[in-house]
């Protein structure tokens, strides 16, 4: 078996503005390969950051390695999201738009043709996802899940938490949708 994992912060944990700098920190990529490794010491965890970023201009690469990867694998999770650089106390996002250059990550490698893939949103709230969904079978909003986040999804992804829930937020389709605010 073999899981391929993409986009730079599936190896970031991202706190929060409130969170201190904990002594302990799981990424989704440890996360995901210490569980995987656990249920079959034989499969292989593969992780791309593929040049992506929240503040990225130029788009995301894969090389032909990675193309590869991503064609035979039993599973593809895709990374997209927010961070600190685009969204923080003081700083609010202008717009619901996904940041960086992960619309040109997701876009290369759904153009690939492997239907075993899952978009993980890892965000501060909602980001516009509408003209993306379609393309994936599974989607899973992460949000900024403490110092744990890595093993807190992999039991998700894995079946070992029940990933039901209510969202703390609308998740509002585009900007039109937001409440006017001026403060």
């Amino acid at each position: 078996k073999t899981v391929v994992i993409l986009g730079n912060l599936a190896n970031k944990v991202t706190l929060g503005g409130y969170s201190g700098d904990p002594s302990l920190k799981v990424s989704a990529v440890q996360g995901i390969t210490a569980a995987v490794k656990e249920s079959n010491p034989g499969a292989a965890v593969i992780f791309d950051s593929t040049g992506s970023s929240t503040t990225a201009e130029s788009p995301a690469f894969l090389n032909s390695k990675t193309k590869s990867d991503i064609k035979s694998a039993d599973l593809v999770i895709v990374f997209v999201g927010t961070d600190d650089a685009v969204a923080h106390e003081g700083q609010d996002r202008q717009n619901l738009a996904m940041p960086g250059n992960y619309t040109s990550l997701i876009y290369q490698v759904t153009a690939l043709g492997n239907p075993n893939m899952l978009i993980v949103i890892q965000a501060d709230g909602p980001v516009k996802i509408n003209y993306v969904q379609h393309l994936f079978p599974a989607i899973v909003f992460s949000g900024y899940n403490g110092e744990s986040q890595g093993t807190a999804l992999a039991n998700v992804l894995l079946g070992e938490k029940d990933p039901c829930g209510h969202l703390n937020f609308t998740w509002y389709t585009d900007a039109t949708q937001l409440p006017s605010m001026s403060n």
